[in-house]
């Protein structure tokens, strides 16, 4: 049985397309928000399996001396019905990190935005998928 490899999420603005593996066998990410599309691959996509499920995270921006913005979700575990695809709700979390200026470096070092997003999950044959089907979604 084939994990699902495509996951499609939409919320507010937001449009999320990602797979865990690509033809070329690495993960990638589009994330729109409206008013830019950034596209990530391979190392570029971190995630983390946690009790909640998969956390998947790309950073959107990032200067040392200001701050890095990140956009993060969660992926509940999901077993595949199939070819059937699955419905889902789950969480998006923007974090704002600040950088080293300005200054003072203490207090409070990230803020949190979060936003509701409604998800599909589904199996999309490719070369690399086919290959491994049971380690498509594993976390890397």
């Amino acid at each position: 049985m084939s994990l699902p490899n495509h996951y499609s999420l939409r919320g507010s603005n937001l449009s999320i397309n990602y797979f865990t593996q690509n033809l070329a066998g690495q993960p990638s990410l589009e994330y729109n928000d409206g008013t830019n599309t950034r596209n990530f691959s391979g190392a570029q996509i971190h995630t983390q399996a946690t009790d909640a499920g998969t956390l998947v995270t790309v950073v959107l921006d990032s200067v040392l001396s200001f701050g890095s913005t990140s956009f993060s979700f969660l992926l509940p575990n999901i077993v595949p019905e199939g070819l059937k695809t699955l419905h889902f709700k789950t969480i998006g979390i923007t974090t704002h990190n600040k950088g080293v200026n300005p200054a003072p470096d203490t207090g409070v070092r990230q803020t949190y935005s979060f936003v509701d997003l409604n998800g599909s999950a589904n199996v999309v044959f490719t070369e690399a998928a086919a290959a491994q089907p049971e380690t498509a979604a594993a976390a890397h």
